[in-house]
């Protein structure tokens, strides 16, 4: 509202507002806007002119950095940032990290793993002795994270867990997986897939922890069979709130605990070890895409095939607009057959054109059927050189064959770079004007969450996963039960949206905050769940409306959590400074 129309009639020099005063004010929105006016009785137009005059100067570090910012928003210039410093950087990330991962496994001591644990549980009961009114979070950087939020931990005791990364054991005759919480999905693939083996869960991105997807959350294709990352997870090693270290499993007497830790966030104690379930693969995933041209068609594909007794191994769907989508029906397989090789796809490889691009093209061709034998390692990482579909904003060129030929083998900037790059105004700009969000619901509610996205959002292509949501009776975590009487679950599937609004690359307005709280209504009033790593604009009591806190408060309680790790809401709730409201020019 204009702050001049508010201001009560006066006297010219008389009163806190002068009718001078006002002139000045509305003669200058810009400032009016940026700033905030102390107000006196004292306070005089001269008064006023000279605070004006005074905060609307700007120095030149802030006149670079605005010049700097303008640069920025120019896609080509963006794209050279990228180009020249995140992919390099990223790619020499990558190259370290493969050195590190092969010296891990010559010097990996998981023997001292117990040392490690008492290190974090002495640091933990140093925190309770000390009295301090601080909350514990780890001390890891937030830039290394996969959040999109990039939350100060300045008002919090830091934990240092960063010692914890190694592979404990590869059990082959159990088929479990014993590791420590800061090993990343890189490193345990490496680990596990020369030897025909992979998690029961493999996820696609490689920098994600497990002990941040067992702590928040994971889903693949093969969810729709096995369910989310935590329903193959056999035992966690918590070190809670006092200090002690508690290892809890689904049917030991700390179920509870157990049950509520996924989608927890750390917020109820530290995870120290893990033992997670793995499976043997074969060589090759053969992927049968089916091609959909209607909206009502690849729903109930989708829904027939998430249910099928004979469902694939993995299925998935790419949808591409609000009636047009490809399907993916994937199985392992060997590809001994001339027939069967002469198929075979490397889609990762940095020469082929991205994935997603790929798939598109059977829709322009009118096809109905494919099919090919993709490496199950290009496959579980099908969407990474491309962020799924994020990296033809940053870099648009990026999917052309010159570029992919010369510069495509760096591979894409990792989420840790990108982050790092990111300043307040670049944080502001993907809250309001960018969207990543993962929307869980019953499945049956699929159609209508398609139209509602095209209304809200406008952004495809959509991923598409079915998730089987399972009933843990007597026990209830964050996630509630299935409400379906004497069935051991209940099909739900996510929904990927990942993307500039349409009416953003419009340059049309877009209110965020109004169309992401619709969003979040419509969720909760499904039964279902927003993911956690995305910015929220839910209020505490709508969170707790979303999730189920009953077991999740007497958890806290009964396991010294309350007043030694954050709440959940504390934990995921957007930066303070981006729910202010601000001029832009304050975020520089």
């Amino acid at each position: 509202e204009d702050q001049c129309s508010a201001m009560p009639p006066n006297t010219e020099g008389s009163g806190p507002y002068s009718s001078g005063t006002k002139v000045l004010l509305a003669e200058s929105p810009d400032l009016r806007k940026r700033i905030n006016i102390p107000v006196s009785d004292n306070n005089t137009k001269a008064n006023y002119a000279s605070i004006l005059k005074g905060q609307g100067e700007r120095g030149l570090s802030f006149h670079i950095k605005k010049l700097a910012w303008t640069l920025f928003t120019i896609p080509i210039c963006r794209a050279i940032v990228f180009v020249v410093f995140a992919i390099p950087t990223s790619f020499a990330m990558d190259v370290i990290s493969t050195l590190r991962r092969k010296l891990r496994r010559i010097f990996a001591r998981p023997q001292d793993h117990d040392i490690r644990v008492q290190n974090v549980q002495n640091q933990v009961r140093e925190w309770a002795k000390s009295g301090s009114p601080l909350t514990m979070r780890t001390k890891r950087s937030p830039w290394l994270t996969m959040s999109v939020a990039l939350r100060s931990k300045d008002d919090n005791h830091l934990i240092d867990c960063s010692s914890l990364r190694d592979i404990l054991s590869i059990d082959e005759e159990r088929m479990v997986a014993r590791v420590e919480p800061m090993v990343d999905m890189g490193t345990l693939s490496a680990e596990l897939l020369p030897r025909g083996l992979a998690m029961a869960v493999q996820i696609e991105m490689e920098d994600i922890t497990v002990g941040g997807l067992c702590a928040g959350m994971g889903m693949e294709t093969n969810s729709h069979r096995v369910g989310m990352i935590h329903e193959n997870v056999l035992s966690l090693d918590v070190v809670i709130g006092d200090g002690s270290l508690i290892h809890a499993t689904r049917d030991n007497q700390y179920a509870d605990l157990f049950t509520c830790i996924p989608w927890s966030h750390g917020s109820l104690g530290l995870l120290v070890a893990v033992e997670l379930k793995i499976v043997r693969i074969k060589p090759f995933v053969h992927v049968e895409y089916i091609c959909c041209y209607s909206k009502d068609s690849y729903i109930s594909k989708m829904q027939q095939l998430s249910n099928s007794e004979s469902a694939p191994e993995y299925l998935e769907c790419t949808v591409f607009s609000r009636d047009t989508a490809v399907i993916q029906c994937g199985r392992l397989a060997d590809a001994v057959s001339t027939e069967d090789r002469s198929k075979i796809n490397p889609v990762n490889a940095f020469w082929k054109t991205w994935y997603y691009v790929w798939m598109e093209s059977f829709l322009s061709r009118k096809l109905e059927r494919y099919d090919e034998f993709i490496p199950a390692k290009h496959y579980f990482h099908r969407f990474s050189r491309s962020i799924f579909w994020e990296l033809r904003d940053m870099i648009p060129f990026a999917n052309n064959p010159i570029y992919r030929y010369l510069l495509g083998w760096m591979g894409a900037p990792k989420v840790k770079i990108i982050k790092l790059l990111t300043n307040r105004k670049i944080r502001w700009e993907t809250m309001y004007k960018h969207v990543v969000q993962d929307l869980i619901v019953p499945i049956s509610d699929a159609g209508e969450l398609i139209d509602k996205c095209d209304e809200w959002f406008g952004i495809y292509p959509l991923l598409f996963f079915p998730l089987r949501m399972c009933d843990h009776s007597p026990h209830q975590g964050l996630l509630r039960n299935p409400l379906i009487p004497g069935q051991k679950f209940e099909m739900f599937f996510d929904l990927g949206i990942y993307g500039i609004p349409k009416r953003v690359r419009e340059r049309k307005s877009w209110d965020a905050k109004s169309t992401l709280r619709q969003m979040e209504a419509w969720v909760r009033s499904k039964r279902g769940y927003q993911a956690l790593y995305c910015d929220i604009f839910q209020t505490r009591e709508e969170l707790r409306r979303m999730f189920d806190h009953g077991l999740y408060d007497q958890v806290r309680t009964k396991y010294s959590a309350v007043g030694a790790f954050p709440e959940l809401y504390d934990k995921i709730k957007p930066e303070a400074w981006l729910l202010e409201d601000r001029h832009e020019d304050d975020l520089l």
